[in-house]
């Protein structure tokens, strides 16, 4: 798969079941690492990769519907073309219509990210309108004109080898390219291949029904992050991580894997270092020995007066409510005389609330400007 020419790869019948195993192998791999999607969304050949992760088809039944439809399309041949346009969906329907160009829209990807599908004569038409206009277009590598009337011839036969194909409910959320929304299994039918094949792609109002469900974080998997960037143009406020470097397999993981647990998701630690002989180390429980190294001039001079005002008050609050009895900050605080149990309470409350911790013959015998010195 990786060693092949770009040529042979650009063929669907190569294309596809490469698409669809990297798609499952690396997403298998992360669930099995404990990231469970929410949701699943995919792109033309894409979804179904989710088709599978959510269980409405086993991986033999989906890889052999994928080669199927794969050598269906390569018998249609090589005529057609797909051309992506940075416009509005609406505004490319109006070209169509005043160009008479003989084209289907293939995908809504974004706000501004439609793709167009047909003959490439009729999609010379579009291009040079939209050239004119000044408007950015380019031609998709690939060797089919996906979801156009160029795949009409093969509908009916896709749709009666699907019949014989086992339809299971989908144990995961998934949306739908053919409407843009959720989908159940009474939704799934043996014609929603052929319609999945020749409808629009409808990813743009797909990603909004995933962000209706609260859902703010898009794991992309794929040979290059392709379709994260058009979510982010079109809603800038979603986290989006990409899983690709189709040649570095464990660096792209490790490397999502990262990013993801930087997101916030819970991951299974235990079952990613199992390879490893990896064992738990407790730490040690005893305390920082914290030692200051300030000249005492320079400390001095970082310690500001509301600084020092908020340390009076915050030992005389302490103090107070340690040993039952107020002081003046002129008085010495003597601690011959008090009980030893509370006078570690009172340097553990300094510790506490200061993150400081005092030996006792510190404290002993030390008036409160000079403990608010040696706290500062």
């Amino acid at each position: 798969m990786f060693e092949s020419s770009e040529e042979v790869l650009g063929s669907a019948e190569a294309a596809h079941p490469a698409i669809f195993s990297f798609g499952i192998a690396f997403a298998k791999q992360l669930m099995h690492w404990g990231v469970i999607p929410d949701t699943l969304i995919g792109h033309s050949i894409g979804e179904y990769t989710g088709i599978c992760l959510a269980g409405v088809l086993d991986i033999k039944s989906v890889l052999q519907l994928i080669q199927k439809r794969a050598s269906l399309i390569e018998s249609v041949g090589n005529e057609g073309r797909m051309l992506a346009i940075i416009e509005e969906e609406a505004r490319v329907k109006e070209v169509i219509v005043e160009t008479g160009a003989n084209v289907d829209i293939a995908a809504v990807n974004g706000e501004k990210a439609v793709v167009v599908s047909g003959y490439l004569e009729e999609l010379k038409k579009i291009e040079n309108s939209f050239k004119k206009q000044q408007v950015s277009v380019n031609y998709l590598s690939v060797s089919h004109a996906a979801h156009s009337c160029l795949m009409d011839p093969v509908i009916e036969e896709l749709t009666e080898y699907a019949r014989g194909i086992e339809i299971n409910k989908p144990v995961l959320h998934l949306v739908s390219n053919v409407k843009g929304e959720f989908i159940t299994d009474k939704e799934i039918s043996h014609n929603y291949w052929a319609d999945h094949l020749r409808k629009t792609v409808r990813f743009h109002k797909g990603v909004e029904a995933v962000l209706s469900r609260g859902i703010k974080c898009f794991i992309e998997i794929g040979f290059k992050p392709t379709l994260n960037p058009l979510i982010k143009e079109s809603f800038s406020e979603v986290t989006t991580i990409n899983i690709s470097q189709p040649k570095f397999e464990r660096t792209a993981l490790l490397t999502a894997l990262t990013n993801i647990c930087s997101y916030g998701i819970d991951v299974n630690w235990e079952e990613i270092l199992a390879p490893f002989s990896c064992k738990k180390t407790e730490l040690p429980t005893y305390e920082f020995n914290r030692s200051r190294f300030w000249f005492p001039e320079v400390q001095n001079t970082m310690l500001d007066t509301p600084a020092k005002n908020r340390n009076y008050k915050l030992l005389g609050n302490i103090y107070t409510e340690v040993f039952k009895e107020s002081f003046e900050e002129s008085k010495e605080l003597n601690f011959k005389k008090k009980d030893p149990i509370n006078i570690v309470c009172f340097r553990n409350r300094i510790k506490e609330e200061l993150g400081v911790t005092l030996k006792l013959e510190e404290i002993e015998n030390s008036k409160l400007n000079d403990l608010v010195t040696q706290l500062s």
